[in-house]
């Protein structure tokens, strides 16, 4: 199986998984619990909502496994330039708006994620109910846009393009899917952990191998985010997107070149003691 990365010598999947342990460990029960009440849901959503924060945290970067960004690494495994800061360093990868496709990818999880669940003899309440079951995907996919820029506009992403994006041409999720399986199975444990290793596996065997080109990407975002976009329950996005920034800065400060941690950080340990561990690693 081939490596994939999320930044020189940072492997995409310890990565995913360091943040997904923040995530866990930090803010899980409390976002869980925020989301039931404002969407007026019983104590019996709290695993399905678990599960997607977790999804979400675990697929947050996983457009990085886009073959060209992959090509684009100088060095697997090794950095050619160990001594200088990766914010000073020339060689940097840079992949803008990763985080589109990492929201396309989990858009099409979630889809695959519900239709297996509902054909299932589990009974999960808010995934029955369509208008809010579909809201409720668009509130965790909406959160993985805007986890790198939050004053940024939904619309932005379907009338600009980066530069960079215009040579990728179609991408094949072939050589993520042992990586999806694996954050899929570990995601999904708390809608019971006898029957994660089987979901990831059967979401993973479903999801289409061959992906569209960035424009066909952005299409489908705006057809499945832009309908219904006024629905206030979609605001509810912005409960996810800070914890995800936070744990996603984490994950890079803990397997990168040490850097000044960014100021936002600096206040969330001083809210959150759970996070101080993690930034002290």
């Amino acid at each position: 199986m081939t490596e994939l990365y999320a930044w020189c010598t940072e492997t995409l999947r310890d990565h995913s998984l360091y943040a997904l342990e923040v995530f866990s460990k930090c803010f899980e029960d409390r976002l869980a619990k925020i989301l039931a009440s404002r969407l007026c849901l019983t104590h019996k959503a709290l695993p399905i909502l678990k599960a997607l924060g977790r999804t979400a945290l675990a697929l947050h970067d996983i457009g990085k496994a886009h073959s060209e960004y992959q090509r684009l690494m100088r060095a697997k495994g090794y950095c050619i330039n160990p001594r200088r800061k990766c914010s000073n360093c020339k060689y940097a990868p840079t992949y803008p708006f990763h985080e589109v496709i990492s929201a396309y990818v989990f858009w099409q999880v979630y889809l695959e994620l519900r239709r297996h669940l509902l054909a299932s003899e589990l009974e999960y309440e808010v995934l029955d109910s369509g208008d809010l079951a579909m809201n409720l995907g668009k509130m965790f996919t909406l959160a993985i846009i805007q986890h790198h820029q939050a004053m940024r506009a939904v619309s932005e992403i379907t009338s600009r393009q980066p530069p960079q994006v215009k040579k990728f041409g179609k991408w094949s999720l072939r050589d993520a899917l042992s990586l999806l399986e694996g954050l899929l199975e570990k995601s999904l444990e708390p809608l019971s952990p006898n029957i994660a290793s089987s979901l990831a596996r059967d979401i993973k065997t479903s999801l289409p191998i061959q992906y569209a080109s960035w424009g066909e990407i952005v299409s489908s975002l705006k057809t499945a985010l832009l309908a219904g976009l006024l629905d206030p329950r979609l605001k509810l996005y912005s409960i996810l997107s800070g914890p995800l920034y936070i744990c996603d800065n984490l994950s890079a400060g803990k397997h990168r070149p040490k850097a000044p941690p960014r100021r936002i950080i600096e206040e969330a340990v001083k809210s959150y003691s759970c996070l101080a561990s993690f930034a002290e690693t």
